[in-house]
């Protein structure tokens, strides 16, 4: 339940919040009277509160009188705990709030945040701001109502009821792809066959994302001028340094984000970092952004980069890149490596770079 204050005599104090524990059915037939333990947590100040009072009420109605009085002593955790009567709602949904009395007129709390029974139709508004302010509304054709399944359809509200979807439509507009839905990912996949996309049939990771979605006309990646990529191992791990440009489209990393990784010949991907784009800062002139942090700060991203920096000078950017980790060993040990990097829609990779190794330092280009 959310924080509530008193809106008379005693002064202000807060109900926090409270957890339907359960429903026991007692009486020979559930409809005519159950029990539900409702649990709630005072608040530390609320030392004026004399008793509660949890109130119920059936979906569709305003709350009558209370269905329970009381001041138990509280668990160990400080928390109270109400077993409450109450009579089931036909529809199968009841709601509960708890209030705190206190002071010598015996004043109320507002109400705290209603906790319901059953399952509420979500097609319909029904809630209480007060015991007897109500809104009580269906909502409008065509709200979404959404259940915990995608490839089924996206649900919508029709005449106060939530409509089956019918099917998730993954059809695109490509012939040669295969057209499927992906539960786990919640999410459609075109799959392109070789030859069937022109594009697709070559090895540019910028090209992966598009492909597998059956965008035929994806454009490749820009290319990364590669002006060092420096791995030199240190006892806290590998240490990267990094510095290339490439031409790309207007391009905001502060909002996109930054992937980096670097790819084996065979495409497998042996280092990978993202940073995130609120951790990116816009210069104060057009065209910079930068990330800086410390190795300690890093470790806790698990990526292990501590620097970015972009500048744009004449349609083309320049990128610093420094890192210090473990995660890069792997890296460390191929003898040619792919740089990528993904800036939202705009993507950059220099393919096939040769390392030439010593025990301790491997420099491609």
């Amino acid at each position: 339940m959310s924080n509530t204050k008193y809106v008379a005599d005693p002064p202000p104090r807060r109900v926090l919040t409270a957890v339907l524990l359960g429903l026991l059915c007692f009486a020979p037939r559930c409809a005519e009277a159950a029990t539900a333990r409702v649990r709630w947590l005072p608040s530390s100040s609320a030392s004026s509160v004399t008793s509660y009072r949890v109130y119920a009420r059936n979906s569709g109605s305003p709350y009558g009188t209370a269905v329970w009085t009381g001041n138990p002593a509280p668990a160990t955790d400080g928390s109270i705990t109400a077993s409450v009567t109450y009579t089931p709602a036909a529809s199968g949904v009841n709601y509960f709030t708890v209030v705190a009395v206190g002071g010598t007129s015996g004043g109320e709390s507002g109400l705290a945040t209603e906790l319901p029974i059953g399952t509420p139709n979500p097609c319909r508004i029904d809630s209480c701001t007060t015991k007897t302010s109500c809104t009580l509304a269906q909502r409008a054709d065509g709200s979404p109502c959404p259940d915990a399944t995608f490839c089924n359809g996206d649900e919508v509200c029709q005449a106060g009821a939530c409509a089956p979807a019918g099917g998730r439509d993954c059809s695109d507009i490509v012939d040669c792809t295969i057209d499927s839905c992906d539960e786990a990912n919640d999410r459609c996949v075109h799959t392109a066959p070789a030859g069937c996309c022109v594009a697709c049939d070559v090895a540019d990771p910028c090209l992966v994302d598009s492909c597998a979605q059956g965008d035929c006309s994806a454009p490749p990646g820009e290319d990364i001028v590669v002006n060092r990529v420096r791995l030199m191992k240190k006892a806290s791990g590998i240490k990267l340094a990094a510095k290339g440009s490439f031409f790309s489209d207007a391009m905001d990393p502060s909002v996109t984000g930054v992937e980096i990784a670097f790819l084996a010949p065979d495409g497998a991907e042996v280092y990978s970092a993202i940073i995130p784009s609120y951790l990116i800062h816009a210069g104060s002139s057009p065209g910079r952004y930068r990330f800086n942090t410390t190795r300690a700060q890093s470790d806790p991203m698990e990526n292990g980069i501590t620097q970015l920096d972009f500048r744009l000078k004449g349609g083309m950017w320049s990128v610093t890149v420094k890192g210090d980790t473990s995660n890069l060993e792997d890296a460390f040990l191929e003898t040619n490596l792919t740089w990528v990097m993904r800036m939202g829609g705009s993507c950059a990779r220099h393919l096939y770079m040769e390392c030439h190794q010593t025990s301790a330092k491997a420099v491609c280009r």
